[in-house]
């Protein structure tokens, strides 16, 4: 079940394990906080955020969002969540102190028996809130505060942001480790300039894409269009053979003629296949296509 609406008409009949946090990416260290959550014999629900807090505290330095809101709220209840508030994130919300975020909306609106959190959770105006701040407020108001131990990859915690830095590198295979899945984005498919068709490889140009794309580079790719599945290959970049200069997202999809425009077409990058490159001519980039084709096929099989 997801709240809808400001925060302050949220009603609860019933008591909760809750747990707090952001969760963008829903990756395999959320999933662990929320498996822990669901071990109490109570509805497990999240109180997360419909923007990112940096994006109101500190405007124009959010990182990019791995996921849109709705595949967050879906992720979040495919992994157990019962209930999923996504709480509208304001200058008010962000000036909240401790005490009363825990008053006015944790105990208030989730009467929680615990609150499960992360090991680097952090809470109400300038951050100043820690696990400690909670231990004590937990005390005051009838809840148990858990602490989750991170989950470690290769000695290094996993976090959203080290997901983003292997996707900026375009390490899709790592990105998707950690993830627990592909990493996918979602866009509308925009009439480009031909090119494509008129060299034998049309593409579906994206726009409207929300989420992160992966750094400039040539990858293996899935996509749905309509809920039908397809393979291909996806180009991130400027298209330096044309000398282009605005970045794009195109998608070569195999064995299929579809008209796709106006529709909403869904890619996991499944692996990165080579960075960009400039080609002295057209036969040079054609020809080079099509190894990339066969390479996908390739790693898709």
């Amino acid at each position: 079940m997801r709240l809808h609406g400001p925060w302050q008409s949220w009603a609860l009949d019933e008591r909760t394990a809750l747990t707090i946090g952001v969760y963008d990416g829903v990756h395999r260290g959320h999933q662990a906080i929320l498996e822990r959550t669901g071990a109490f014999d109570t509805p497990t629900a999240v109180l997360t955020f419909a923007v990112h807090p940096v994006s109101v505290v500190s405007p124009g330095h959010a990182p990019p969002a791995l996921m849109t809101l709705d595949d967050r709220v879906r992720f979040l209840e495919l992994h157990g969540a019962n209930i999923v508030a996504p709480m509208p994130f304001d200058k008010v919300t962000a000036a909240m102190e401790p005490d009363s975020f825990v008053e006015r909306i944790v105990v208030d609106k989730f009467r929680p028996v615990a609150v499960v959190i992360g090991a680097d959770f952090r809470f109400g105006a300038r951050a100043s809130g820690s696990a400690e701040t909670l231990r004590t407020l937990g005390d005051r108001h009838g809840f148990e505060v858990v602490v989750v131990d991170d989950i470690v990859d290769n000695g290094v915690p996993i976090r959203s942001t080290r997901i983003r830095e292997l996707l900026e590198a375009g390490d899709v295979a790592n990105a998707a480790r950690l993830l627990g899945r592909d990493h996918m984005i979602s866009g509308k498919v925009v009439s480009g300039d031909g090119r494509g068709r008129s060299i034998g490889f049309p593409t579906a140009n994206l726009d409207e894409i929300w989420t992160m794309v992966p750094g400039r580079g040539v990858y293996a790719v899935t996509a749905s269009v309509d809920g039908e599945h397809f393979h291909g290959v996806a180009n991130v970049g400027v298209r330096p053979t044309f000398d282009a200069s605005e970045e794009t997202v195109e998608v070569h999809l195999f064995d299929t003629n579809l008209d796709l425009y106006d529709r909403t077409m869904r890619v996991w990058f499944r692996r990165h296949l080579r960075s960009e490159m400039k080609f002295a001519g057209v036969d040079e980039l054609v020809a080079q296509i099509s190894v990339d084709c066969e390479h996908a096929r390739r790693v898709l099989e």
